[in-house]
């Protein structure tokens, strides 16, 4: 008989291998604590909790919640009610949250502007008033509902006569609100075809009218359980089991490998080694299982033990193997890493966790204040409700635009690309955003006046042609002309139709231009905030020739 080979363990790596290691793991703890942040945005209450309590795993995953016998007696709402009347911040922006964030600074980033340009008490007051409206129709007879909408003009009830609506939505008479309108650029914009909810249709009457049904009282379930919206749809479900099956599965292999090839006893290495992948099998068996009938509240209940017990598993392997990488030295240089990471987290956690926390929590239990009045617009409007724009005027001296050297600028490409086909990215072109994905401006304006559209369409090219004599102007001017917002035309420009509130006298407002066109979904707590157009700085590495 020969001896058996000795076994390989971590100590005998090379010191390469061990770095590589090191960051390894060090990089999937990240990861994780990174996943439990997402667990907080996706399934907690958003009520100052740092993780999802086990009420909050019941409603998601079972579908069902206690009733508690001290809260007042729900009064029965139609769903698209408890979306567009629901907090505005807080909770999840999504269908078992709230969507009233639409109405406000997730309208496609023109609050933001508006708020600038007119205060933030008006603008909410506002604001508030479209929300007011939607409810009134919701809340109207059947037919009166379905007449309301089709003819875009819903009469407003008593109690919101005279209350702050914004003026685009309101008839000439100021008696009534169109609230089709309404729905349009609120809920619609991101639920058609095309857009990212397709899914969720809400194009037409009957798409919206499934969602304006009030639900029966619920029903009580035995154990003292009553149904919720909340549970996660079999798709997403679906969603979630593939991807953590294949990621997690991966790294918590390589982690549960790694510890394999510890020095520590075999039976330590055998239990804990696999203990992460099991754990993380059971948790998503307990998803599903959590769908039945009967057993799915108590099923419900072990997902955050199994949870627990796979991040307890992962923290251990991480931690042990790190220390059995290195010797006594190794150690405490791991050590004093680990005690650092440490301190970081807590001065993390009291200076953004905590404030974070406390602001939900706040969030949840502030009492809502009445939105005061909004002042008169100072402008006449116009039939359509939007203020009379200032007339066009030519003059001044313009800047005149300097050649681009090699490729065009990345803005430029994006700003003058194809309107139509091409994709709707930073790979593509950004074109669309001056036409009929400006934020519902555009359909607004051919919708009062159909014969309109060579005009609008002509004026919203001006835009894009100021932008791009913009773009090639020296450094100095085109800085200049960004912070005082005034780009005087070059001559090839001068007299061609630009919108008019974009004009001023012989100069174009190109900020503006900039804020309405790019920054309204390049900016913070908007669709694309991690590509933000918000200063000119931000603007300037996408102003150079792309290599």
């Amino acid at each position: 008989m020969t001896d058996p080979a000795p076994r390989i363990t971590l100590r005998g790596l090379p010191l390469a291998a061990k770095l590589v290691l090191s960051v390894f793991l060090v990089t999937v703890g990240i990861g994780y604590f990174s996943a439990l942040i997402q667990l907080h945005l996706q399934h907690s209450s958003r009520e100052g909790e740092a993780l999802p309590t086990m009420a909050d795993v019941v409603e998601v995953f079972a579908g069902v919640k206690k009733i508690d016998p001290n809260a007042p007696p729900e009064v029965p709402t139609s769903r698209l009610e408890r979306l567009v009347m629901g907090p505005v911040e807080g909770p999840p922006f999504n269908g078992s949250g709230s969507m009233a964030a639409a109405f406000f600074h997730k309208d496609g980033a023109l609050y933001k502007g508006e708020i600038k340009d007119r205060g933030k008490e008006t603008v909410d007051a506002e604001r508030e008033g479209e929300r007011q409206a939607v409810r009134a129709l919701i809340r109207s007879d059947e037919a009166d509902r379905k007449a309301a909408y089709e003819a875009d003009r819903l009469l407003l009830p008593p109690d919101l006569a005279g209350k702050p609506i914004t003026a685009d939505y309101l008839h000439d008479d100021k008696a009534a609100v169109k609230v089709k309108t309404i729905l349009a650029d609120r809920c619609e914009r991101c639920h058609k075809r095309g857009e990212e909810q397709e899914k969720f249709p809400l194009e037409t009457y009957e798409h919206l009218a499934k969602y304006m049904e009030v639900a029966p009282a619920a029903e009580v379930l035995p154990g003292g359980w009553v149904r919720s919206d909340r549970q996660v749809s079999v798709e997403k479900l679906t969603q979630s089991t593939h991807a953590h099956l294949l990621s997690f599965a991966m790294l918590f292999t390589l982690t549960g490998l790694t510890f394999a090839f510890t020095g520590y006893p075999g039976l330590v290495r055998g239990v804990l080694a696999p203990a992460a992948l099991v754990a993380e099998v059971a948790d998503i068996g307990c998803w599903w299982l959590a769908r039945l009938p009967d057993y799915g509240p108590s099923v419900a209940m072990a997902i955050p033990v199994t949870g627990g017990i796979g991040g307890i598993a992962l923290a251990l392997q991480i931690i042990l193997s790190l220390l059995d990488l290195y010797g006594p030295r190794g150690k405490a240089v791991i050590v004093l890493l680990m005690a650092a990471a440490a301190a970081g987290f807590g001065v993390l956690g009291v200076r953004v966790i905590g404030p974070a926390l406390r602001a939900e929590r706040e969030a949840t239990t502030r009492p809502k204040e009445a939105p005061p009045p909004a002042p008169e617009p100072a402008t006449k409007p116009q039939a359509n409700g939007s203020p009379t724009p200032k007339p066009i005027a030519a003059g001044d001296a313009p800047v005149p635009p300097q050649p681009a050297a090699g490729q065009p600028p990345h803005l430029e490409r994006l700003v003058m690309g194809a309107v139509e086909g091409p994709k709707w990215d930073g790979t593509g072109s950004m074109a669309a955003a001056f036409f009929h994905k400006d934020g519902g401006g555009f359909k607004r304006a051919l919708k009062a006046d159909p014969t309109s559209k060579p005009q609008v369409e002509a004026e919203r090219d001006g835009e894009r042609q100021v932008l791009r004599a913009w773009i090639h102007a020296d450094d100095t001017a085109r800085k200049a002309a960004y912070e005082t917002d005034r780009f005087p035309l070059p001559p090839d420009l001068t007299g061609r139709p630009i919108t008019a509130d974009y004009l001023d006298g012989s100069a174009a407002k190109v900020k503006s231009i900039l804020l309405d066109r790019c920054e309204r979904c390049h900016a913070s707590g908007a669709e694309q905030e991690d590509h933000p157009l918000e200063t000119y700085e931000q603007l300037l590495k996408y102003l150079r020739p792309e290599k």
